[in-house]
């Protein structure tokens, strides 16, 4: 089937047409799916083709969608900033793009062919392997729907039985052996699955939602989405709310929703095709490794893509662009345009990600695409490794001076040099009793790992020289590095420690190509052996591959604790009762953040005393409010001089303070905060309580 640009132009005027009508008049939902899905499925294929000619049909597809969100979160951004993200600025962002897509169409037509494999007992075999996992995974997919919850919990393995880790290690066992024996890339859709169901355990178990900043920046999408802008504009994050409101507003669906599954199904639909593209491409390997590769991929622990924020965004887009460049720096991607709109994309969502992605696109720019002659290209590339070198401190030092900050009101936070986790003295060896001292001993060492295999993976390169093609990951690894301990020695920043641990991170994403042509190598070895060995392999690749989902989220045992509990019933019962019960008073509340996560998914930024939020928040303000909460739950401390410290900090006449059942410290607090405050109340069967303490502001 051969589709031209007359055909390509009519079938654009026609879904075109009918979403516009039903986003401006029928309004109908199901429609709204319908037509939303075409759009990207279309269009994603006719964008794919503009710059994946040679690729087929599936590459195309997928490849264009990511070009397709990134030219969706760069003009929404770019509306944002200079107007609003209003309806007419969603309806011209749809039509816009699309009108340049079908150009390469008059030269070039787009040719479907579908090839349909003749029965054998080969196919039968895969079909019967592809149904069992397909089984297994709509199974987990129903029990982990089963168990989501709406009370506060520390860690999803609370409520998620020790099974369902045996039914995991079993699917990724199939999913490793139908692959073993695949041969079309088809096949990476089952990744994809397998991916999505490896990210989506928070979407499953955390009804309510998980963790703080994700409510924060949903509340600001919802203002976008309802108000079209808000003041004062941020300078970063608006890639991710104007894809969210972009989203939201076609298909007709809630900010909320698609801001909790959008990095779990964005990083599913992704990293399969980059991973399996990247290799195919440039490694002359067998098709099955090249699979194994892309699911044993999942053997790093990946937190970052398990739920939404703009930070983990930036982060998944820098992977899909660092492995998409392989295919560039070895000739097999013609243009950089799709490289260079990812990386101004990520520049639109988070610049501690977006600044390096435009210096990576810049040295690519110099070292494979532009044609000086070999000393001027030296000088060149000499220059911008030196400036890159100090890009990161120079936009910290900047964005300083623009905002004026007063560091006499900014906590600093101390930093540790996280190289010396990489020293060889700094390998944690722990006593193999049980199951948990060995994932522990792979979650300690989990860099070194990293940097193990990324050196086999640069001996690879090196041994078939091709050292010329991937210099590249190299200077920007150590590019990163030197911005890292540069930042972490000399540099003054809010939340310095959080932003610097980015940094690092960020520099061993440049290290994956190595990493995953050092693993292509170690599998292309070991699936020679005999059959009786390989089943070890299976099994032992399928066991790590567990440990990594099982470390990949919040965990609760006896090595580690996380200390955070989830949004519940309770907290917003806590939140109605005080909004419902105190509008008259001139109020703050002394609660944890999760309460201030509810009151702020349910009521927005509704009302501050100076820079303080009227509840609670970890801030980067020296001696704020949460700091006092802190100090209203511990014993020993005069719980009226904190309050009435409160009240002269804010200007609030009453201070709320409440007190959840889930920390260790409540039954000790409570009958001394009954005794002291003016009014308590229990809320939910005993699950919180909350105490008002009236006070006299000092003049």
């Amino acid at each position: 089937m051969k589709i031209n640009w007359k055909t390509y132009y009519i079938s654009c005027v026609i879904l075109l047409s009918v979403l516009i009508l039903n986003f401006f008049y029928f309004q109908n939902q199901i429609l709204s799916i319908i037509t939303g899905i075409l759009y990207f499925l279309f269009f994603g294929l006719f964008s794919g083709h503009l710059f994946f000619r040679k690729y087929n049909i599936l590459s195309k597809l997928l490849f264009g969608i990511i070009l397709l969100v990134s030219y969706i979160m760069i003009f929404g951004s770019i509306f944002y900033y200079l107007w609003g993200i209003y309806n007419i600025s969603i309806i011209i962002i749809c039509v816009v793009g699309p009108m340049f897509f079908g150009f390469s169409l008059i030269r070039h037509p787009l040719k479907i062919n579908l090839k349909i494999q003749k029965p054998n007992y080969l196919l039968i075999f895969k079909i019967i392997l592809a149904c069992i996992y397909l089984i297994l995974c709509y199974l987990q997919f129903k029990y982990l729907y089963s168990k989501g919850v709406t009370e506060s919990i520390n860690t999803p393995w609370k409520v998620i039985s020790s099974n369902f880790f045996i039914s995991y290690c079993a699917s990724t066992f199939i999913l490793l052996l139908l692959f073993y024996f695949a041969k079309n890339r088809i096949f990476v859709v089952f990744a994809s699955i397998h991916y999505f169901l490896s990210f989506s355990v928070i979407i499953f178990i955390y009804k309510l939602g998980f963790g703080y900043d994700p409510f924060l920046h949903q509340a600001s999408e919802k203002m976008i989405f309802n108000n079209g802008v808000f003041f004062p504009k941020p300078f970063y994050y608006i890639g991710q709310y104007s894809l969210v409101v972009f989203l939201s507003k076609i298909f007709m669906i809630p900010v909320g929703i698609f801001d909790k599954i959008l990095l779990p199904m964005l990083s599913a639909i992704f990293l399969p095709i980059v991973i399996f593209q990247s290799l195919k491409d440039n490694l002359n390997i067998k098709r099955k490794v090249i699979l194994w590769c892309v699911l044993i991929f999942l053997i790093i622990p990946f937190s970052n893509f398990t739920y939404t924020t703009p930070q983990a965004l930036a982060n998944l887009l820098t992977v899909v662009l660092i492995f998409l460049s392989i295919s560039y720096v070895n000739r097999k991607l013609f243009s950089i345009v799709p490289l260079f709109l990812i990386a101004v994309s990520i520049c639109f969502i988070h610049p501690i990600s977006g600044l390096p992605a435009i210096i990576f696109v810049a040295l690519l720019l110099i070292l494979y695409e532009f044609k000086f002659h070999a000393f001027i290209k030296l000088i060149l590339t000499i220059i911008a490794y030196f400036v890159s070198c100090l890009s990161l401190p120079i936009a910290f030092w900047v964005y300083n001076n623009i905002n004026k900050i007063d560091f006499s009101k900014i906590e600093q936070f101390a930093n540790n040099n996280l190289l010396t986790s990489l020293s060889p003295q700094n390998i944690s060896f722990i006593r193999f009793v049980n199951i948990f001292d060995f994932i522990y001993f792979y979650f300690n060492n989990i860099n070194l790992f990293i940097l193990l295999i990324s050196l086999l993976g640069l001996v690879f390169v090196l041994y078939y020289r091709q050292i010329k093609q991937y210099i590249i990951y190299i200077l920007m690894f150590s590019i990163l590095i030197i911005n890292y301990l540069l930042v972490i020695k000399y540099i003054q920043f809010p939340f310095l420690s959080v932003f610097s641990t980015r940094i690092f991170d960020l520099s061993f994403y440049f290290l994956l190509p190595f990493f995953i042509l050092g693993f292509a190598s170690i599998l292309n070895s070991l699936l020679q052996h005999k059959n009786i060995f390989k089943v070890f392999i299976f099994l032992f690749f399928s066991f790590i591959i567990t440990v990594s989902f099982y470390l990949s989220y919040p965990r609760s045992d006896k090595y580690g604790n996380f200390k955070g509990y989830s949004v519940s019933d309770t907290h917003y019962k806590i939140v109605d009762y005080i909004e419902n019960n105190f509008q008259k008073s001139n109020y703050v509340v002394l609660a944890d953040q999760s309460v201030g996560a509810a009151v702020i998914n349910s009521h927005g930024f509704k009302k501050y005393f100076n820079e303080e939020f009227y509840y609670s928040l970890p801030t980067n303000i020296k001696d704020n409010i949460y700091t006092d909460f802190i100090q209203m739950t511990k014993e020993e401390t005069d719980k009226l001089k904190i309050a009435q410290s409160v009240s002269e900090k804010t200007g609030a006449d009453v201070v709320i303070f409440v007190l959840n059942n889930y920390w260790d410290y409540t039954s000790k607090l409570l009958e001394e905060h009954k005794k002291l405050s003016n009014m308590w109340v229990e809320v939910d069967v005993g699950k919180a309580y909350i105490f008002e303490y009236v006070l006299a502001i000092k003049n």
